[in-house]
């Protein structure tokens, strides 16, 4: 159970280092929602597919927020330069990225994460 303990007080030390700072991982921790769309997105992009808003909808568990709290959050990302957004190959949706630096910051993080795990295993 110590080892367990010291695990969590590593990640715990970590997410309150990131929330001081502000920036991209500040704003993936802000709400559940923030970190899973974030996640999504990468994960697609990372898998070289297009994430759309309603595909991003269906793949997002119902209790996280509705349509137009997922809009808006997609919104505060591309406005904070974060997130882009473009036309996908149909003409009629916009498909998202995380921004290059967005991805080098999640890269970053959970590198750090691992290790920090590592050092109390």
């Amino acid at each position: 159970m110590k080892q367990l303990r010291d695990r969590m007080i590593g990640v715990r030390d970590l997410a309150y280092s990131n929330r001081r700072k502000r920036g991209f991982i500040s704003f993936c921790q802000s709400t559940p929602i923030h970190f899973f769309i974030v996640l999504e997105v990468g994960i697609a992009q990372l898998g070289g597919k297009k994430l759309n808003f309603e595909k991003l909808v269906q793949l997002l568990p119902g209790n996280l927020g509705s349509r137009s709290t997922i809009g808006y959050v997609l919104d505060d990302f591309v406005r904070l330069g974060y997130m882009s957004k473009s036309v996908g190959e149909d003409k009629r949706k916009r498909v998202f990225a995380v921004s290059k630096t967005g991805m080098q910051s999640l890269d970053d993080y959970f590198e750090k994460r691992q290790v920090s795990l590592k050092e109390v295993a």
